[in-house]
């Protein structure tokens, strides 16, 4: 039992060491696919995520949980949602620790500040604010991409601010383009990161020979530049009216604690049910086992029986074939004595008292009707030890009996075939064993049998054989009666 109680306790320390494995292992994957632009097209893995970290995790995981169930929703169109997550990814982070994850910090910032200027009636203020921290940690991170990146939002915040100056400092590649396209290379230079490109799609066209220039006099573009297409002027992006309040109102436009708590608690049932299966599936297996080791030491005991009862058997009967010589020895000297011949006698009684109470049907040795050369030969003397030893005997010995019931009990063999001409070996075997009153136990053993396969043989042929119904008693009388 406290094998068992170790086992067992080795085997849920492996499974929790495993599932963190698991958990982390699945964390750094989905961290890289994002880095990689992979859309989360649902939310099953990130849930699973913040339901593990929550509770296991570090800051740092937990941050990156959240961080990737925001980015779930943000590619799942439900900007809401992923708001809510950025910054509940945002809130997680202990900014004393010396091992913050600069980088998905930094992330999180900046997707928030790309949905403030893509949805919300485009809040510029609240993104600028965003964008800023997120330059900062991409900074502290030393990712230079990450800082272009940042970069880029900042100057999309200023852009739809209308503060030209600091679109100049900030992002000096979007000014030249947007006020001399003339002087840059046509096109919006196109970050490796498209999911944090905001609604800010308006750009030089070069198939359609379209240039769009930002709140700039018609007459300050050069005549050649008039000359080969269409001119757009264009200004900032319009944006609602912002208030201190915007930010928390934008956070609590809907019941999203609720609509966690009840995904999470639906993938919680989910997991729930498995673990629950496999827990199930564990208990089985451990009863089956335990039933199966006990069945095996109930087998193992009850040949032990056998093979006991079968030596014993197999010492009375030599003793009978000894006591038998010596007192027909006696019988044939002149110079015996009829105490010794009495002591023998009663030893002989003895004897055959012993062996008839392991006979079923009580019967003597002296009225078995097997005579003593064929009961005491040496085949069935070697038949019987080997049953008392938990010998098995082999097709040579079995041939061997079938032979020595043919040339010695001749009268018997007729008779079985008399009843039955397809009698097969086998069957014949327990036949001829019977006769020569073999136990239920050693023609187990012999056989390789269970005594229940012999007791169910046995009926058979008495039912075929005799047509009578009974058992084994009855089906031992009428084989020795032939």
């Amino acid at each position: 039992m406290r094998k068992i109680l170790l086992y067992s306790v080795i085997c849920l320390l492996t499974y929790s060491c495993s599932q963190r494995e698991e958990m982390h292992q699945l964390l750094q994957q989905l961290l890289q696919e994002d880095r990689h632009e992979v859309v989360f097209r649902t939310d099953t893995l990130a849930l699973r995520l913040v339901d593990y970290f929550s509770l296991h995790g570090t800051t740092n995981e937990q941050m990156e949980a959240y961080y990737l169930l925001g980015r779930a929703y943000d590619n799942m169109k439900n900007p809401s949602l992923a708001l809510r997550f950025y910054y509940e990814a945002v809130q997680k982070v202990d900014t004393t620790e010396m091992n913050i994850d600069n980088e998905t910090l930094s992330r999180a910032y900046a997707h928030s500040a790309k949905l403030f200027l893509a949805h919300f009636d485009c809040r510029p203020t609240l993104a600028l604010e965003d964008a800023r921290k997120a330059l900062c940690y991409a900074k502290t991170s030393n990712n230079q991409l990450m800082i272009d990146i940042c970069k880029e939002q900042l100057g999309n915040c200023f852009f739809a601010l209308g503060l030209w100056d600091s679109i100049k400092v900030y992002d000096p590649q979007r000014y030249e383009w947007m006020y001399h396209p003339w002087k840059s290379s046509p096109g919006r230079i196109m970050f490796k990161y498209q999911s944090f490109i905001p609604t800010l799609n308006n750009k030089y066209n070069e198939s359609q020979k379209v240039y769009v220039f930002y709140n700039i006099p018609l007459d300050s573009i050069p005549e050649d530049v008039k000359a080969k297409g269409n001119i757009l002027v264009g200004g900032g992006l319009s944006h609602a009216i912002e208030h201190s309040t915007d930010r928390d109102s934008i956070m609590n436009q809907s019941n999203i604690s609720s609509f966690v708590e009840m995904k999470l608690q639906s993938q919680q049932k989910l997991y729930h049910q498995r673990n629950m299966f496999f827990l199930s599936l564990v208990i089985l297996l451990f009863i089956i086992m335990i039933g199966y080791y006990w069945l095996k030491n109930i087998q193992r005991k009850e040949r032990e029986k056998m093979q006991c009862l079968n030596t014993q058997y197999n010492l009375d009967l030599a003793n009978y074939q000894i006591i038998l010589s010596e007192l027909n020895l006696m019988k044939q000297s002149s110079e015996h004595k009829e105490k010794a011949i009495e002591d023998k006698q009663e030893q002989l009684s003895n004897l055959q008292e012993k062996i008839t109470n392991l006979q079923e049907d009580s019967a003597i040795p002296s009225v078995w009707n097997i005579p003593d050369d064929i009961m005491l030969s040496p085949l069935v003397m070697d038949l019987h030890k080997k049953a008392s030893i938990g010998g098995i005997a082999s097709n040579g010995e079995l041939r061997d009996l079938l032979k020595l019931a043919n040339s010695k009990m001749p009268t018997f063999i007729s008779s079985l075939s008399s009843l039955d001409k397809t009698l097969d070996d086998e069957n014949l075997v327990i036949c001829i064993l019977t006769k020569l009153r073999f136990l239920p136990s050693e023609m187990s053993i012999l056989l390789g049998k269970s005594s229940q396969v012999i007791t169910n043989r046995k009926a058979r042929m008495l039912k075929y054989l005799f047509k009578v119904e009974g058992g084994t008693r009855q089906f031992d009388h009428q084989i020795r009666s032939l």
